[in-house]
């Protein structure tokens, strides 16, 4: 027996130190998870950074804390970017996908770009948001239940599969990321949408919160050593990649 749920029109906003968050339902409502069922996630709040340029990788390289050797078509990355004094002005995820991407909330965009410009310039990197992509986070349960793509789904963590339209990587748990070009969003959300299971940002954001898994606000920027945070418990900090900023 499952309850019958009525989206509401408008998402319900939710304020996170002074980031948005939404849900399409009651907040009881979203966090009751059925464990039969398949969940699509509007992440709005997060966006794109994207660089261009040669050199892209090896200049990324010395300025955040994962080893992107490990960055392939099928596999991404999660790094921090720290300033001098090691502590962490951002955490993102770093992909390569018609050229190298950095995932993060969008009201980290304008710093990080800022941070990142100020040594990219002499390795003629150029650094610019882009906007035509949208973001959605999806929760597999059941595979027998709706996919958003007709695929099989990797279940090994850091695993990313794409076509020319979407982009998909694993965060672990059964969390998947999804960046979807804008011509393709409602054809994307639609099904999940009809069968209410299209849920908003901050029920993603509780559910990854249970994995221990924290994010970087603008008001937290610049205070958390990576530790602090047990990111060198995960791949977030490589040992053996050589000097970053802020090592």
């Amino acid at each position: 027996f499952h309850i019958c749920r009525i989206p509401m029109i408008t998402p319900q906003k939710h304020v996170i130190n002074s980031r948005t968050l939404t849900t399409h339902f009651t907040v009881q409502e979203e966090l009751n998870i059925d464990a039969s069922r398949n969940y699509l996630f509007d992440l709005s709040y997060l966006g794109v950074l994207e660089l261009q340029g040669d050199k892209a990788l090896d200049y990324l390289q010395g300025q955040v804390t994962c080893d992107l050797r490990q960055l392939t078509e099928n596999a991404f990355c999660q790094g921090a970017l720290c300033n001098l004094k090691g502590r962490i002005l951002g955490l993102m995820d770093i992909i390569q996908w018609t050229g190298i991407k950095l995932v993060l909330p969008v009201d980290m965009l304008e710093t990080t770009q800022s941070s990142l410009a100020k040594t990219a310039q002499l390795s003629r990197i150029r650094l610019s948001p882009n906007p035509d992509f949208k973001i959605f986070g999806f929760y597999l349960n059941n595979p027998e239940d709706i996919l958003p793509v007709m695929t099989d789904f990797p279940d090994t963590l850091h695993a990313q599969i794409s076509t020319e339209d979407w982009c998909c990587y694993h965060a672990g748990f059964g969390f998947y990321i999804f960046l979807v070009s804008s011509d393709r969003q409602a054809l994307f959300s639609k099904p999940f949408i009809e069968k209410n299971q299209f849920l908003g940002s901050l029920t993603w954001h509780t559910l990854q919160l249970q994995k221990s898994r924290f994010e970087i606000y603008p008001e937290s920027r610049g205070l958390f050593l990576p530790h602090r945070l047990h990111l060198h418990q995960t791949s977030y900090i490589a040992f053996n990649k050589g000097c970053y900023k802020g090592q």
